[in-house]
C-alpha cells in the first residue's frame, strides 16, 4: 500500500517545481487559482442567496 507523500515533501517538490517555473507562468498559475476561487465563491454565494429566497 503505497501512503502518499509527507506535507513537507509535497512541499519540497512544490517549491522546486515552483523555483524552476518562468515568473510569467507563476503569475498565469496564480491567476487562475485565484479566478476560480473567486468564481466558486461567487457561485456559493449565489446558491446561498437563492437558497433563501
Amino acid at each position: 500500500m503505497l501512503k502518499p507523500p509527507s506535507l513537507k515533501a509535497r512541499r519540497a517538490i512544490f517549491s522546486s517545481v515552483s523555483k524552476n517555473r518562468s515568473p510569467e507562468l507563476k503569475q498565469v498559475f496564480l491567476g487562475t487559482q485565484r479566478e476560480r476561487a473567486i468564481r466558486l465563491g461567487l457561485e456559493s454565494f449565489y446558491s446561498f442567496w437563492l437558497g433563501l429566497l
